[in-house]
């Protein structure tokens, strides 16, 4: 038997709220976490005027993701001192529960000079209702190194047979494309035993087409005995403007979470013919409730158009 995945948008769910002084563009990298029966709390990132990036959610009805029972004010995090990873802003991630608490996995950004910025990944605490996350460091838990020369970023977490197993975003390298400094960056993975500290495992897992220069945010799900992993990938040039060069989602499939096999025609979603999401889908976070698996996405801009939703419809063909 062949599984066809199809998805069905539901359509927007959010668009920041700008009458918050940190947050006037953007409502990008939803990322969810079910608090209780009737919460599911949406994290995501706003800039401010001078593009400086904070994270905050906004709590919805689990069984209508469309029905927002609450907006918090305030960011859940404050920038890092001068000089620190995350001194000019950072992006949500990933929810992990760890005794008790919940490890909030974010991506802290810094202004560079050669290149426009750096990125790594660090780690804030929250207590028991998944509130008052506090920064466990002020330096990130994964930056760059022999195996990610040019930082890490959008983590994803499962924890499975005493092992906690990251598929993250391993920033390669810059290049001057039309004048500008571009990132490049693929998925790769890593381990841990305490969720703090990471090993990477030089393992490449989606790796770039000939034409390609970011794949980003990948979604992990393992059903029955196969992994699946959803993610963002973009072309290496003109994807800001272009539309057959903007951001797509993604789709692969795997047996040992290691070595994947992609497989990016049959994701089953694309652009919508108009709106929101009509120029740009990205940044993916795939979520499993009741009996469905709901798929969080930005659209047009990068999230500047907001986030929604969609839902997986299982189709079987011989």
């Amino acid at each position: 038997m062949k599984t066809k995945f199809i998805w069905k948008k539901k359509g927007k769910i959010f668009e920041r709220n700008k009458f918050f002084e940190w947050s006037q563009t953007h409502s990008t990298l939803p990322t969810p976490f079910l608090i209780n029966k009737n919460t599911l709390r949406i994290f995501y990132t706003s800039r401010d005027s001078d593009q400086r990036s904070r994270i905050s959610y906004i709590d919805v009805n689990p069984d209508n993701p469309q029905e927002i029972f609450f907006v918090n004010p305030e960011p859940i995090l404050i920038l890092g001192k001068l000089g620190t990873h995350d001194d000019m802003g950072m992006t949500s991630s990933f929810i992990l529960p760890v005794k008790n608490r919940y490890y909030f996995y974010y991506n802290g950004y810094n202004i560079g000079t050669t290149a426009r910025y750096r990125i790594a990944i660090g780690l804030a605490i929250g207590d028991k209702f998944c509130q008052n996350f506090k920064k466990k460091s002020s330096g990130p838990i994964m930056d760059r190194s022999i195996f990610d020369p040019c930082g890490c970023a959008t983590p994803y977490i499962i924890f499975e047979d005493g092992i906690y197993k990251m598929w993250y975003a391993s920033f390669t390298k810059w290049e001057l494309i039309n004048g500008d400094a571009e990132p490049f960056y693929r998925i790769a993975y890593a381990e841990s035993r305490d969720a703090i500290h990471w090993n990477p495992q030089n393992q490449i897992c989606i790796d770039f087409n000939e034409d390609e220069g970011g794949i980003v945010r990948p979604s992990v799900m393992k059903i029955n005995s196969t992994y699946y992993m959803w993610y963002s990938v973009r072309k290496n040039t003109n994807y800001r403007n272009q539309l057959d060069s903007s951001y797509r989602i993604g789709f692969a499939f795997s047996n040992d979470g290691v070595k994947w096999k992609r497989n990016d025609k049959n994701v089953g979603i694309d652009l919508s013919q108009e709106g929101w999401d009509s120029e740009m889908i990205c940044y993916p976070n795939v979520f499993h409730y009741k009996d469905k698996l709901y798929m969080f996405y930005n659209g047009n801009g990068f999230g500047q158009s907001g986030f929604g939703y969609a839902e997986l419809e299982l189709n079987e063909k011989s």
